[in-house]
């Protein structure tokens, strides 16, 4: 195999060849030789835009090692690089392959030849029924009803804090209803897809008793004294939830499987703060800024292809909008742009890193806020590469809704996969002492990426793990969520 990634043609001149430099068609290739280009003759090939791969090059790595042949990683890469790109850049690829083989690397990079893995024959005269798998997740107890269309499916109580698999429904759209005691009910509309799981999460919370004295949950962690002397804390605003201020361990310990140098741990103490439920949506940004530049489309889906420059604006925008004072000052125009931060002011922003990680652990020390692992019931990523050796998932190959999972015990939903999500700080190294609200490096060229996303491995969407791109990147897994003061 030659794999041409935005060269010259690489074939000797003993193969016809263009005359011209670049990217050029190759014809006449002889057999058992594999030619593939990063993106169409005469077109140019995305950079990757500061990232330490080009998007082809991500690709291409992600499958290289695929068992299904060289021709299905090829239609892979491809696939995968039209998704990151948003079809900007579409590879191709020439050859004329006879033999059944495909080629790997082992540990040591060396190329390896082997046998594909045999795809299984296909059944004739048999009726096949295409199932999938349903979880329904609530925060509240209640009685479960399944229909589909007048017909119900199934009926039972489900507890509280319940994550209640139902396997092999038949493909199709159903209403999966909660009835709640006091009459209250909730429903959603999900659609089961052959082998795929799909989750319902109810998140309703009755209100408070308003005799007797009112219990607050509390961190997990060393909660964080409040002075006298503080100003009263604001109502939660709708769509987001409080934070409890506190003191955690931010990074991964030694013995962490997967952790990178980068996530050396000390001790950080955060304030409390707002932060949003959910992933900023289409719906949402759309309202404010008049545009979607998403590349999936749908009202309850992460809002992507923003760039942090455009998070940033969108936070001043919503501000202005409902009469709060806007946290940032921007001067200056385009890749050169200046973003000051008022600390002192109501309106939104973008979190801390410090804030991400702690409200993304939830008072959790393991790799997930979930445990030591993740499933693809749990969160929405590349599910053929699960975290240190555990059972593969689902690839959906695109963002969910942002309800679609159960959120971690303090209220947030996708804190792990779906997006990557911007925060406030240039990307920089760890200060190893105790730190109090810390704000990042100073300066530098990246700005911080948390979470993982639909595209990445289990690894990646671990509590510690840091990403980082340039404040104008843009792509289809990267999104943002709110925070706000809660003084």
């Amino acid at each position: 195999m030659i794999l041409d990634a935005c060269r010259n043609n690489p074939l000797p001149a003993t193969v016809r060849r263009s005359s011209t430099r670049g990217l050029a068609v190759i014809n006449d290739v002889p057999a058992d030789l594999f030619v593939m280009f990063s993106t169409a003759p005469g077109e140019t090939a995305l950079d990757g835009q500061g990232k330490r791969n080009s998007p082809f090059a991500e690709a291409f790595l992600k499958n290289v090692n695929s068992r299904e042949g060289l021709l299905y990683m090829a239609a892979d890469v491809m696939r995968d690089t039209a998704t990151l790109t948003g079809n900007l850049q579409q590879p191709f690829f020439r050859g004329s392959i006879v033999s059944d083989k495909y080629y790997s690397l082992n540990r040591a990079g060396t190329p390896q030849v082997a046998q594909p893995a045999p795809r299984p024959a296909p059944q004739w005269g048999e009726e096949v029924i295409e199932t999938g798998n349903l979880t329904v997740s609530t925060i509240t107890s209640g009685t479960l009803e399944i229909r589909q269309g007048s017909e119900v499916i199934g009926s039972r109580s489900i507890s509280a804090g319940a994550r209640l698999p139902i396997n092999n429904l038949a493909v199709g759209t159903y209403t999966v209803r909660i009835s709640y005691s006091g009459g209250r009910t909730e429903e959603k509309i999900i659609t089961v897809r052959k082998d795929g799981t799909v989750v319902a999460a109810f998140d309703y919370q009755p209100p408070l008793a308003t005799s007797g004295p009112t219990l607050t949950p509390q961190p997990a962690v060393t909660p964080q004294q409040t002075p006298g002397s503080r100003p009263p804390e604001r109502p939660v605003p709708d769509g987001f939830v409080r934070i409890q201020g506190g003191t955690f361990m931010m990074g991964s310990p030694a013995s962490e499987a997967s952790r990178n140098s980068n996530e050396v741990q000390h001790q950080v103490t955060v304030s409390s703060f707002f932060m949003g439920k959910y992933e900023v949506t289409q719906r949402e940004y759309q309202a404010v800024m008049g545009t979607n530049p998403s590349f999936f489309k749908g009202d309850n889906l992460p809002v992507e292809k923003v760039s942090w420059f455009e998070a940033v604006e969108y936070c001043n925008a919503r501000s202005r909008k409902e009469g709060l004072t806007p946290a940032y000052t921007i001067s200056g125009s385009g890749d050169s742009r200046t973003v000051t931060w008022n600390r002192n002011v109501n309106g939104y922003r973008l979190p801390t890193e410090a804030e991400w990680e702690y409200a993304c652990r939830a008072g959790t020390t393991t790799p997930f806020s979930t445990g030591s692992n993740i499933t693809t019931n749990q969160a929405n990523y590349d599910g053929n590469n699960p975290y240190n050796g555990n059972a593969k998932g689902t690839y959906r190959e695109k963002t969910t809704a942002v309800d679609s999972f159960a959120a971690n015990v303090w209220g947030l939903y996708d804190m792990h996969g779906n997006v990557w999500e911007w925060c406030w700080d240039w990307y920089g190294s760890y200060s190893s002492g105790a730190q109090t609200d810390p704000v990042g490096a100073s300066s530098g060229t990246y700005r911080v990426l948390r979470g993982g996303s639909w595209y990445f491995n289990g690894r990646n969407l671990r509590s510690a793990f840091r990403d980082f791109d340039t404040p104008s990147a843009r792509g289809s897994d990267l999104g943002f969520r709110l925070a706000r003061p809660s003084l």
